[in-house]
């Protein structure tokens, strides 16, 4: 696969769905400084996922039910304080990790989420996802029009 191919079919689509849940996520937080359970919900089922536990496991572990645990990673219910920290532990991380996004004017913002992306990479597989950041960023801001094409209601 090509550097060209790999960025068309695997990078741009998965960083477009990011882009859009972190474009959500700030709107919201400069309109009501509300907190985005969605993001916070997507980053615990990454991690649940990235550390092979299945929903019924994480369930399980935070003695909560399987479809609590479902509408938490979807957004649809608010995970309770308890929960999120029964749900830290669990999956080996901190809360912080899990509300990385919700606070305006955070500059490392997602400095845990990149080191976790970098944590079993090679120098070469570094090197591939820092040039295809650096090549999304350079399109991003030659493309503006496309943040605006998403801006607008459906």
């Amino acid at each position: 696969m090509t550097y060209s191919s790999f960025f068309k079919k695997i990078f741009y689509p998965v960083l477009t769905v990011r882009l859009k849940m972190i474009q959500e996520s700030t709107e919201k937080g400069i309109k009501n400084m509300s907190i985005n359970y969605k993001l916070i919900g997507t980053r615990i089922k990454e991690t649940r996922i990235s550390k092979r536990m299945s929903q019924e496991e994480l369930a399980e572990q935070v003695d909560r039910s399987v479809s609590y645990i479902s509408h938490i990673e979807r957004g649809v219910k608010r995970a309770s304080l308890e929960t999120l920290i029964l749900t830290a532990n669990t999956l080996d991380i901190t809360v912080d990790a899990l509300l990385n996004g919700n606070q305006a004017n955070d500059i490392a913002e997602y400095h845990v989420d990149l080191s976790e992306l970098f944590r079993d990479c090679d120098s070469y597989e570094k090197r591939v996802i820092y040039q295809n950041a650096v090549e999304q960023k350079r399109i991003l801001r030659e493309n503006k029009w496309l943040k605006n094409r998403h801006d607008q209601p459906v």
